[in-house]
């Protein structure tokens, strides 16, 4: 049978195995049920034993051990020590105080708002309301993030990563993962210097080189220095290639493509789209300034280059080459631009960034 006990209750309390009145006591032991252990103000020891326990240490430096069981561990304010156990267990950090937490940390870690704790055969970290930075280990980890504009990174191991609410960046690391972003802007980072192909219009697992994971709810891609392939959706999406030589394919949505410094393809699909240059030799497909798209420059690669305006970038690097032009910026990196036959049409449609 499970029990409900909290140690900052004065009064008689329902417990699941009668009505009791606990006074001077700083420890709970649970049993065999799913049991809700909660401390006070005073360092508290609460175990869990067998059952998915959910243990609340409150105020004080406390320890908290889940035992067998999947398992859910709340230290509060003071410097606690979590251990799990066997099962997937979860640490809870809430609160509207952005927190940063590693499972890959051995020793006591200083954590805003929940003093200096030891997490020992944690699996999970949960988040609050705030920026939260949540790191696993080589182990299978659920990270949960919360409100808040979080930063999940799940290393190895095949973890699953859940931004919640907020404008969110999971990083999946080697394995299979799963990555949901659900509500805001939420990015997916890929760090490999392999060749990386993702398509956020798959609703099935996809071999990314990092492993086969599983996208939901993400609306930005950004990679590293292979030769990557990036893919939108129906959203409006947001895609960043690195340093190697990447297609970017933006498909409907006002999509915003970054080839980054490799000598880049780049198509938007339709929707009003937004290309950006920051140097390389690339190559625009689709571009249409009457549909809304628009070439973005970026002002460190002009400063080298000189010119500010489109009119004296057009006119000093501009090239017609009949059915198509190009800006061609010398050691800078140039950019062909398919979708236009003169350079007049194009000076309406660049803005510098």
């Amino acid at each position: 049978m499970a029990v409900r006990v909290d140690l900052s209750i004065a009064a008689t309390q329902e417990t699941g195995l009668g009505r009791d009145l606990l006074s001077g006591i700083e420890a709970l032991r649970g049993g065999s049920g799913g049991d809700r252990l909660s401390g006070d103000a005073a360092a508290n020891r609460l175990d869990g034993m067998q059952g998915n326990d959910t243990l609340i240490g409150r105020g004080g430096n406390d320890r908290l051990r889940g035992g067998a069981g999947n398992d859910v561990l709340g230290g509060g304010p003071g410097d606690d020590r979590l251990q799990g156990g066997a099962g997937m267990d979860v640490a809870v950090y809430s609160g509207k105080r952005g927190v940063t937490v590693s499972l890959a940390q051995k020793g006591a870690q200083d954590i805003a708002g929940h003093g200096a704790d030891r997490l020992s055969s944690i699996e999970g970290l949960r988040g609050g309301t705030g920026a939260d930075r949540l790191t696993g280990n080589a182990r299978d980890n659920l990270l949960e993030g919360g409100a808040g504009a979080d930063r999940l990174i799940g290393r190895t191991g095949s973890d699953l990563l859940i931004g919640g609410n907020g404008n969110d960046t999971l990083t999946g690391g080697g394995g299979g993962d799963t990555l949901s972003g659900g509500g805001g802007f939420d990015w997916v980072i890929y760090t490999t210097r392999r060749d990386v192909t993702v398509n956020l219009s798959l609703t099935r697992p996809q071999s990314t080189a990092e492993g086969v994971d599983l996208l939901a709810g993400i609306e930005g891609i950004r990679s590293a220095a292979g030769d990557d392939r990036l893919t939108g959706n129906s959203a409006a999406n947001w895609l960043i290639g690195g340093g190697g030589d990447d297609l970017l394919i933006g498909g409907a949505g006002r999509d915003t493509l970054d080839g980054g410094t490799g000598d880049d393809i780049l198509i938007g699909g339709s929707g009003a789209d937004r290309f950006v240059f920051t140097g390389g030799d690339d190559s625009i497909r689709d571009f249409d300034g009457r549909e809304g798209d628009r070439l973005w420059l970026d002002d460190s690669i002009l400063s080298m280059v000189g010119g500010k305006t489109a009119g004296q970038i057009v006119a000093r690097w501009g090239h017609d080459l009949g059915a198509s032009v190009e800006l061609d910026f010398g050691q800078a990196g140039s950019i062909h631009i398919q979708g236009i036959s003169t350079l007049s049409a194009l000076r309406d449609w660049i803005e510098v960034i």
